[in-house]
């Protein structure tokens, strides 16, 4: 037992009870105490007496009816006697009680016993009889130690009630003699005006002073705790060692020295854990004793607690800061590198090829130039499927990437083509690598058993001398040794400079005899009708492949970067451009094919060559369908340098359609048309330099289109139209705070048809400029009418087209209805998505900053799926983002996309924006999404888009005095219940 967990109180207080059992003890042996055995013996002598008396009286009188009556009556009302007899001297029973001789055939008859009483009677000196009872048998005492178990008995019951007597009595004299009450005033006030909590105690830990400033710390409503021990309070200890357990002023006093800087907790009166400071010093007395310890407590639960947010902060900053750096890392991966063979993309590739040509170009080091080609691959999708084509394509990038060396490049130029660039290699030592590829090409072909053939690959080889070429250029020439090997018959290698030093290795016509142009704007040679022109070559070059059984290719290709050209610099410049491109396309292409310049509309046949920015190119004596993406290749090739035009630099970007003659039409009217179809088609694709094959799947689409906007512009005449609002919360205190307005298709044709193609055919119809205004419209007269029913709804979001904001008119127009909308303008939120392109950026930022200024919200919508998200951010400058509903689906912790969500959420606080997560619908990705902190939340789990008097009925049905708020205290992820969410879809 710790002797200082003993209180003096306690100690005086068994030590006056020793006392008391000492005295009391003396006291008995002194025959002060009763003896219980003498005083029965004592009662029975003078019962006796008392009886004799009676009976003798009795027997005077010679009343023998008396007597067995007396005997009767006293046997019965004493239980102590079993039995009464009256015998005379000579032994003669005069009177008896039952069973008296039983009771007393054990007795000693000379003399009395403490339970057989003899009580003699004499008649005038002579003894007349006596007087005979039995007692029953006096009660045997057992002893321990020598004490009777009575005496012990009261001993203990002395001892424990006069312990808690004394010890009260105790403790209410020392509270009396609190010697806080005789320490001056002035001391305890200089004591109280430090700001640290300060107590002065015994060596016993108990509480002889202290100051408010402790009290404060405590709890001041738990009163003075002087005369208590300190160490009975809640105290935590927070040491390093778990095994010292000492406090700060017993660690004092046991090593007899001042304790610094002792961290230590204390669970005060509320349950809250406050973290303090001590600093506990001996104070000792003139023989160096220690005689108490003065203690002082500095309260640091604040800057605890504010160092521990900043920490949990700055942790999650650097996980934020870790993940979007990791994610940077990966998009940057994803946007320079093949996704499939894990090689260079084009526009990665020429982005260090140029840098490495000129490293050693400057230093006189070797340098090579390879593409390979995959012969027949079409074939092998053809037969095989498109898994084993790809399997085949990771099969070469890994051949090409062991033999690229440590600073080599490889490329997927496109399709089954690919570019390898190897520094500091000779030409033998290049040719010694195109050769080793090409054999281990061959060999690999055994992990493809159900091909007949081995997999084979063409190479062109090209080698930098002291001559410095455009980077373009020295790929071209690695090109044309390409083409020239797939037309010397495939599964070899040809070097450049070789194939010019002999003709007659060359498959291209010689460089004074282009491809035949047949129109060409500013050409005074241009034939009216360069469209007809060229009809009339391709019905030429049509009769000739089917008379000689190959194939012919039409590729139309649209130079989508003309119109922005010409525009910034006039027509003329235009004109340059084109001529620029077209010099180009003709320099790749042999003289069998046929170039011609088109007009921009293709639906009529005119003779204007006005504002044309698309080319048709007739490539004929096809052996195979697959020498296709390698001419189309080395056309986007030629293109991707920039071309000089009145002292700019212009890049090119196109798209590409082709269509196959005999496969896609066998007349040059259906070939155009279906190339047509294909290179509109290509143009959806986000790259750049994008082709795409005419099939039967692109002519059902356009139809498919063709009745699409059918159905809108008979929508638009009839009001088949409507909107729809989906409610978004609060996410963590489920209130109400915005809804989204969504456009619903009402008519038979429209019903079933997803609204995104709704909108999408629209804007290529150029109808949704129309169809927005009447939404914005719309919606803000409903919310309005909403508002002067009493229903404030805090903001609604309304999807905004990017036309709406790069074009002026349109533009104005949108300023129009938001002038005059009595909506304050926090209230109304425009979405922009984020994966939508804007041709004029500049004016569409501008158009969105005087929104902003007006105070007008903006949220991107579905980030992350775009192509630059992060530069959305910059430029658009959003309110709120709004992650896309795929992020959600695996949202949980255990989910792929839970990190993504995570650092979204994490980036947008630390920018100071609003986070709604779209797509919410079940209760575990509510969860995660609260514990990330997201702002807000949308989705089927809170409510499902319904009508305008739905949304009314629904707001009512949560509406408070202030404000829009679910139930307080929702169940967690459960703001309505199962039967609510019932009712609102039927409602819906």
């Amino acid at each position: 037992m710790n002797v200082r967990a003993v209180t003096p109180t306690f100690k005086i207080s068994v030590g006056l009870v020793m006392l008391s059992i000492s005295i009391f003890l003396f006291a008995a042996f002194l025959g002060l105490v009763p003896d219980e055995r003498k005083m029965a013996l004592k009662a029975r002598a003078v019962i006796a007496e008392a009886i004799a008396v009676q009976l003798s009286e009795f027997a005077g009188r010679n009343d023998p009816t008396g007597l067995d009556k007396v005997i009767g009556t006293l046997a019965k009302r004493n239980r102590e006697i079993l039995s009464v007899a009256l015998r005379r001297a000579n032994g003669k029973l005069l009177a008896s009680s039952e069973n008296h001789d039983a009771y007393w055939k054990n007795s000693n008859r000379k003399r009395s016993t403490p339970t057989h009483v003899q009580v003699q009677l004499n008649n005038g000196g002579s003894n007349w009889g006596r007087v005979e009872i039995a007692f029953k048998a006096l009660k045997e005492s057992s002893s321990i130690g020598g004490l009777p178990v009575n005496m012990l008995i009261l001993i203990l019951f002395l001892a424990a009630f006069s312990l808690a007597g004394y010890f009260l009595i105790l403790k209410r004299a020392l509270r009396e003699l609190d010697p806080a009450n005789v320490i001056p005033e002035r001391v305890q006030s200089a004591f109280n005006t430090l700001s640290e909590g300060v107590i002065i105690m015994d060596p016993y830990g108990l509480v002889l002073l202290m100051n408010n400033s402790f009290v404060q710390i405590y709890d001041p409503d738990a009163g003075n705790i002087v005369c208590k021990r300190i160490d009975d309070l809640h105290w935590l200890r927070w040491s390093d060692d778990v095994n010292n357990h000492e406090l700060p002023w017993q660690l004092a006093i046991r090593k007899r020295k001042s304790v610094v800087g002792f961290s230590i907790g204390l669970r005060i009166a509320s349950g809250e854990v406050r973290s303090l400071v001590v600093n506990a010093t001996c104070i000792k007395d003139g023989k160096d004793n220690v005689s108490g310890v003065i203690a002082t407590f500095d309260d640091i639960t604040e800057i605890e607690q504010k160092n521990d947010d900043l920490n949990r902060v700055v942790k999650k900053l650097r996980s934020s800061k870790k993940e979007i750096s990791r994610q940077n890392r990966e998009l940057q991966y994803l946007a320079n590198h093949d996704p499939l063979s894990g090689c260079l993309n084009r526009r990665a590739f020429f982005e260090q090829f140029p840098l490495k040509m000129q490293y050693a170009h400057r230093n006189g080091l070797p340098f090579a130039c390879m593409m390979v080609d995959l012969d027949f691959f079409k074939k092998i999708n053809d037969n095989f499927g498109h898994s084993v084509g790809d399997e085949v394509i990771a099969t070469i990038a890994e051949i090409l990437k062991s033999n690229g060396g440590r600073y080599g490049l490889v490329c997927r130029y496109g399709g089954e083509e690919f570019c390898l660039a190897l520094m500091g290699t000779s030409p033998d030592e290049a040719l010694a690598v195109a050769e080793r590829i090409r054999k281990q090409v061959i060999a690999k072909s055994d992990i493809w058993p159900q091909m007949k053939k081995p997999v084979t690959t063409s190479i062109g080889l090209a080698n930098l001398g002291e001559k410095n070429y455009q980077a373009i250029d020295f790929v071209n020439m690695a090109d044309q040794a390409l083409y020239a090997a797939k037309e010397g018959g495939r599964n070899r290698v040809v070097i450049w400079e070789e194939m010019q030093a002999r003709a007659s290795t060359a498959v291209r016509e010689p460089e004074s005899e282009p491809a035949e142009t047949v129109a060409l704007a500013g050409n005074q040679d241009a034939p009216a009708d360069p469209r007809r022109a060229f009809i009339d070559k391709l019905t030429e070059l049509i009769a000739g492949s089917q008379q000689h059984g190959r194939k012919l290719a039409v590729l139309q290709i649209s130079i989508d970067s003309h119109e922005q050209y010409a525009d910034l610099y006039g027509d003329a410049a235009g004109m340059d451009f084109i001529r620029g491109v077209s010099s180009r396309l003709s320099g790749v292409l042999r003289q069998s094919d046929t170039l011609s310049l088109l007009s921009d509309d293709q639906a009529l046949a005119t003779s204007s060559i006005i504002d044309t920015n698309k080319f048709a190119i007739a490539i004929s004596d096809l052996e195979d369908i697959e020498n296709v993406p390698g001419i189309i290749n080395r056309l986007t090739g030629s293109l991707v340098s920039p071309i000089p035009v009145g002292g700019h630099l212009v890049y090119v970007s196109s798209s590409i359609g082709v269509s196959v003659c005999p496969d896609d039409g066998v007349d040059a009217e259906s070939l155009l048309r279906n190339a047509n179809l294909a290179e509109k088609d290509a143009k959806k694709k986000v790259r750049t330099n994008s082709y795409k094959f005419y099939s039967q799947e692109i002519d059902l689409e356009y139809q498919k289109q063709f009745r699409l906007e059918h159905a809108i512009r008979k929508a638009m005449e009839q009001n088949g139209f409507t909107i729809h609002y989906q409610p978004i919360i609060d996410a963590q205190s489920g209130q109400v705070t915005a809804a989204e307005a969504l456009l619903r298709g009402t008519t038979t044709e429209l019903r079933g048809v997803p609204i995104q193609d709704v909108i999408c055919t629209a804007e290529r119809a150029g109808l949704m400029p129309y169809i927005g205004n009447w939404i914005k419209r719309s919606v803000i007269r409903q919310v309005e009418d909403w508002l002067d029913q009493g229903v404030v709804l805090p903001r609604i979001s309304i999807n905004l087209s990017s036309t709406q904001l790069a074009d002026s008119a349109e533009f104005e127009e949108l300023v129009e209805i938001v002038s005059e909308m009595r909506l304050k303008p926090h209230m109304l939120q425009f979405e922009i998505t984020e994966t939508s392109e804007l041709d004029n950026v500049e004016s569409a930022l501008k158009s969105l900053h005087k929104l902003q200024k007006l105070g007008i919200q903006f949220a991107l919508d579905d980030f992350g799926t775009g192509y630059s998200s992060f530069s959305h951010l910059k430029l658009f400058q959003p309110d709120t983002i709004k992650i896309d509903r795929s992020f959600i689906k695996e949202i949980t912790d255990s989910g792929q996309d839970a990190p993504t969500v995570s650092a979204i959420i994490a980036m947008s606080k630390a920018m100071k924006l609003n986070v709604v997560a779209e797509g919410v619908e079940t209760a575990t990705q509510l969860s995660a999404l609260q514990k990330m902190g997201c702002d807000e939340i949308q989705g089927f789990f809170i409510a499902q888009p319904m009508s305008g008097k739905a949304m009314f009925e629904w707001l009512q049905m949560f509406s408070r005095n202030d404000g829009l708020i679910f139930p307080r205290h929702p169940a967690p992820a459960q703001f309505a219940s199962t039967a609510e969410r019932a009712d609102l879809r039927r409602a819906s």
